[in-house]
């Protein structure tokens, strides 16, 4: 059996000038960036990332881009859950 997690698809749009600071959150939440184009002094950022890394998101993106980024998220898919979850689910320690 495998523990699989849900995957968003999450779009960013963000001003040149946090562009590097909203990137590196994103690698920290394990986001598989998919897509990434200039749009005057914007960056619009596609990526999929894990449900489970998203929760706080909203409020980190605004602290990150001083309030003026935004984005969106919608259901994409599912994939296998990372193993230190999946030992954690068999073991009883995740609910």
């Amino acid at each position: 059996m495998v523990v699989l997690e849900p995957i968003m698809k999450l779009d960013v749009n963000v001003p040149d000038e946090f562009y590097g600071g909203v990137n590196s959150d994103l690698n920290a939440r394990r986001a598989a960036i998919t897509e990434t184009h200039p749009r005057g002094k914007w960056w619009v950022v596609t990526a999929l990332v894990p449900l489970a890394k998203m929760f706080d998101y909203a409020d980190r993106l605004r602290s990150l881009s001083q309030g003026r980024a935004s984005s969106a998220m919608q259901p994409h898919s599912y994939a296998p859950a990372p193993e230190d979850v999946q030992r954690g689910f068999y073991s009883g320690d995740v609910a």
